[in-house]
């Protein structure tokens, strides 16, 4: 549950921005530069940070593609957690449900695209911080392999595990962002349906029986 008191005014927004084309609307997670705009990574110790001198790789792609960058948008401090819970600039909601955390550490993007806010959004994701808040807000996330998306202009600089990944309302979305910020993306159908089975962990016996449930409607 969300911690009482860190929500401040929604916390989406970062920056709000009104640069690009007429396509899509696209957020941007604060751990990736735009030109002209602080990186803070959510953090009060960067409030302060100089300006980003060029955009990050995938901005800049995103902005080749017509699309339109809308804002930069909230994360967990730093990207360390996976509440999406921030002191400082507050808990961005979960359009989903309210009355809970967004997930994080891509907490913001995500919530801009369970909000209606934009198209699609950008995460990185280490360790599940694109695939958590995606699955607390209920929006689609995706961690592409290593590198797929350049990383330059990202933080942390050197990474030999986070990814550039897009959040979007449905998997069509996802495939429209990642050609997007890749052009020589090109979806493809799978060769046949995929096996899909459940790690045996500790849970509750409703989280199990939730699980099993979501799996069976895939077909």
């Amino acid at each position: 549950m969300m911690e009482s008191g860190l929500t401040k005014a929604n916390a989406i927004w970062v920056e709000q921005l009104d640069m690009g084309g007429a396509g899509p609307r696209v957020a941007i997670k604060d751990c990736l530069d735009i030109a002209g705009y602080r990186t803070t990574c959510g953090s009060r110790a960067f409030s302060d940070a100089p300006l980003a001198e060029r955009n990050a790789a995938v901005v800049e792609a995103l902005l080749n593609a017509g699309c339109k960058i809308v804002g930069k948008t909230n994360m967990h401090e730093l990207a360390y957690g996976v509440t999406g819970i921030n002191a400082w600039l507050g808990t961005p909601t979960n359009p989903a449900e309210p009355d809970r955390v967004p997930g994080g550490s891509s907490s913001g993007s995500a919530a801009a695209v369970a909000a209606g806010l934009v198209d699609f959004a950008i995460g990185t994701d280490t360790g599940g911080s694109i695939r958590v808040p995606a699955t607390c807000c209920g929006v689609v996330g995706f961690k592409p392999s290593f590198d797929r998306i350049l990383r330059e202009g990202a933080h942390p600089a050197s990474s030999t595990l986070d990814c550039v990944g897009p959040f979007a309302p449905s998997v069509a979305v996802i495939e429209q962002a990642m050609a997007a910020m890749d052009p020589s993306f090109n979806a493809k159908a799978p060769h046949k349906s995929p096996v899909l089975g459940v790690v045996a962990v500790e849970a509750d016996e409703d989280i199990n029986a939730a699980m099993v449930k979501a799996l069976g409607r895939t077909g």
